[in-house]
């Protein structure tokens, strides 16, 4: 069952998996509805949605031209469909209301742009969005979509598959874990079973570990910083935590922990510009990049890479991919396999000219060398083994998914066994 799961996840981006995880929420609240199970009126729901979708898109556009950054559609639908999720819906005779909503959609928007430094995300943009709005407009998010017991078999199926995708365990665990523990240190003993009741039942904790914290631009991309994150959220994500008269609310709690996040995580987004294109197998190839400044990885590491695209399939203008160049090198090597079907991405990855840029960033990845300097495999020649180690790393990893990365959407390769594969790319046989 757990492979058949992971075979069907290979086959979605991330991204792309959060939105069908928001629309199955959204239209399952917008049945139990007409169906008088969700106070909300599906009607408001609905404008709400459009709305908010719509402010979103438009603030997206605007600041995408500004910044002459590709804009990213899937982005924008995830943090529209998160706001009309916690947020409650408006009437479209509800001047005010109105107003708020468009107010948190643009403010979430606009975050993404203007609160990046060096191009990377500061804050969590729903959570920015809805936190100005209740501050400035006194018009607080409900967390409605967490305060529905009909929803929770849905938030906690599609919560699964978000964490087996994201493979975040750690991160949800911790956060639960923290939270569950101190809302416990600071209740009354003969409160804990309906504490517990509350929170896990009514509260958006689920819906917010699973969606709002895992959020991977906000979040930091190694272990321990990830589990520190969590911990941070969780302590301060219950109720009765406070600082004098001031009490932490959910999007509070995790624009706290952003903070922390962008303290330790690697610094901003790159604009590489492509040096050249080397054939290193039959339809594989490696672009070679120059950077405008020293990209600090370590071998086995990966990037975010993202493309602007005209038309874009539903596999998104984002892809994972190992740098696949030495940590002492001054370029950034990205290695790629083509094939007949390709993605939208790759296509157009393809007809890059030396000259074109590509945007990179979230530098992740624990799949390293060991920090102890034996040596493990073979002796390779001292200039290239760190970058055929890098490679490795790449070639198992993907292995150990089942043949591709986990952002690939291509068909499965031959079942090549890993050590193979190494040995074929390091004589030049194998990308």
């Amino acid at each position: 069952m757990i492979k058949t799961i992971d075979r069907l996840l290979d086959h979605q981006t991330m991204y792309r998996l959060v939105l069908y995880y928001l629309i199955a929420l959204l239209g399952t609240a917008f049945v139990l509805g007409f169906l008088k199970l969700v106070p909300h009126d599906p009607v408001m729901l609905a404008f709400t949605t459009g709305l908010m979708l719509a402010a979103c898109w438009i603030t997206n556009r605007v600041f995408a031209a500004v910044f002459k950054v590709p804009a990213n559609n899937e982005s924008v639908y995830i943090t529209a469909l998160i706001l009309a999720l916690i947020l409650d819906p408006v009437a479209a005779t509800d001047l005010k209301g109105i107003c708020a909503v468009a107010f948190a959609c643009v403010w979430a928007i606009s975050s993404k742009f203007i609160l990046a430094i060096g191009g990377k995300h500061v804050f969590n943009p729903a959570a920015l969005g809805v936190a100005l709005t209740a501050l400035l407009l006194d018009q607080p998010a409900t967390w409605w979509v967490g305060g529905n017991l009909p929803l929770l078999p849905v938030v906690l199926f599609g919560g699964f598959l978000m964490v087996r995708k994201l493979r975040r365990l750690d991160l949800v665990a911790t956060f639960g874990v923290v939270a569950l523990a101190t809302i416990l240190a600071t209740t009354e003993p003969s409160r804990y079973a309906a504490a517990l009741t509350e929170t896990l039942g009514s509260s958006p904790l689920l819906f917010f570990a699973f969606v709002m914290l895992t959020e991977p631009l906000t979040a930091p991309t190694t272990r321990w910083p990830r589990i520190a994150f969590a911990a941070i959220v969780g302590f301060l994500f219950a109720p009765n935590i406070h600082v004098g008269s001031f009490y932490f609310t959910p999007e509070l709690a995790l624009l706290t922990g952003n903070l922390f996040a962008y303290a330790v995580s690697p610094r901003g987004r790159f604009v590489l510009t492509l040096e050249r294109i080397e054939q290193s197998a039959v339809d594989s190839y490696d672009f070679i990049f120059r950077s405008p400044r020293k990209l600090a990885f370590e071998a086995g590491q990966y990037l975010e890479w993202t493309l602007g695209l005209d038309r874009s399939d539903n596999r998104g203008n984002r892809r994972y991919f190992t740098v696949a160049s030495a940590p002492t090198e001054q370029s950034i090597r990205l290695g790629v396999k083509f094939y007949p079907q390709s993605s939208a991405f790759k296509r157009m990855l393809g007809t890059m000219k030396p000259g074109s840029t590509i945007h990179a960033s979230q530098l992740a990845g624990d799949f390293t060398l060991p920090a102890n300097p034996q040596p493990r495999l073979p002796s390779w020649p001292a200039a290239s083994a760190s970058r055929h180690s890098a490679r490795c790393c790449n070639i198992l990893s993907t292995a150990m998914k089942g043949g591709r990365s986990s952002s690939s959407m291509e068909p499965r390769p031959s079942r090549t066994s890993p050590i193979a594969m190494c040995s074929a790319r390091r004589n030049g046989n194998w990308a």
